[in-house]
């Protein structure tokens, strides 16, 4: 049986640090990066989902789910049906997605640390799931795998932990595939998120640097193939693309920090016009991939075709984001 982690409250630590603007300052960064990484996954998933809902239902308080895989382009048949209520859509479509959320959100993470005071590790842990859910027909669940999770906190804290307990130290935990869980806060103080979440009856909680899982994604699925690893063939192109457009968007507004220290109204008009950017790049990105997946094509040009798409979006923001992301604390 694990311990169960009590890691000091991030506000009392912030707070005792000496310099509350310095802390206020910091949350306010966070919550802004915490908002870029959900509308990233949110964005993502929405246009680029891999499987189709088509029955819900729920028995003996479990949820569950029968998910189809793909027969029509996205246009013609939706992830599920319009009736479908919005909590049970997110939990089908989040249904283990807590790895590609952090893969999805490793490149930003590592270039905002380059800019801005934020320290992230990545958490694979038990936790305990507000509903239960089960996929029928894969055998998929969201209450017996690890659960993967960004902790973040500030560097100018000192690092408490160390040797096999390193869920102590304050901080904030992101959790863009919360909704799977039936959890509402994607984004919450590690103290309160572990003391509610963290299932300490398992063995086998982790932690691990910034980058871990995107660099086994790599090692796993290179090259990515269209037929072969079709699903890690989405995963990649959206990364790629997703990459480009906040790359560009904050850039173009001069660096990460000037970003996200931007007056409310301002960084309320930069958000609004980042979603309609992601949402429509990735739309036509979706509508690309099903061209050519539903084609009446031979294997060899649909993979073609495909490289095709990968290569379109490696451009200067997919590069430079990907480049921080293989070493995002070289200090250390």
């Amino acid at each position: 049986m694990a311990d169960m982690p009590t890691p000091m409250g991030i506000f009392g630590a912030l707070w005792g640090s000496g310099d509350r603007s310095r802390g206020t300052q910091w949350m306010q960064f966070l919550s802004r990066i915490a908002e870029l990484i959900n509308l990233s996954f949110s964005t993502e998933r929405e246009a680029m989902f891999n499987y189709r809902l088509v029955k819900s239902e729920y028995a003996k308080g479990v949820h569950n789910i029968t998910l189809e895989p793909l027969s029509a382009p996205a246009a013609h048949k939706p992830f599920c049906d319009a009736e479908v209520d919005n909590p049970t859509k997110l939990q089908a479509l989040y249904l283990s997605q807590c790895v590609h959320s952090v893969i999805l959100s490793t490149p930003l993470l590592a270039y905002l640390s380059s800019h801005c005071d934020i320290r992230v590790r990545e958490y694979d842990i038990y936790i305990d799931p507000r509903v239960f859910t089960n996929c029928t027909n894969t055998s998929t669940r969201n209450h017996d795998p690890l659960h993967s999770v960004l902790f973040v906190s500030p560097p100018f804290l000192p690092v408490t932990a160390t040797g096999s307990c390193p869920f102590k130290d304050p901080g904030m935990i992101l959790d863009p595939s919360a909704h799977q869980m039936g959890f509402e806060e994607t984004f919450q103080c590690a103290e309160n998120y572990l003391s509610t979440k963290f299932n300490y009856r398992k063995k086998g909680h982790k932690s691990n640097p910034l980058g871990s899982h995107l660099n086994r994604f790599k090692v796993l699925f290179s090259p990515l193939s269209l037929y072969k690893n079709n699903p890690e063939f989405r995963h990649g192109i959206s990364l790629r693309a997703i990459c480009n457009v906040l790359y560009e968007e904050i850039e173009r507004m001069g660096e990460p920090r000037a970003v996200v220290s931007l007056e409310a109204a301002e960084w309320g008009r930069f958000f609004d016009a980042l979603r309609v950017r992601l949402k429509r790049e990735l739309r036509q990105l979706r509508v690309q991939l099903d061209d050519v997946q539903f084609a009446v094509l031979r294997t060899e040009y649909a993979e073609d075709r495909g490289r095709e798409l990968m290569n379109q979006d490696d451009k200067d923001g997919y590069r430079n984001m990907m480049a921080l992301a293989s070493d995002p604390y070289p200090q250390v």
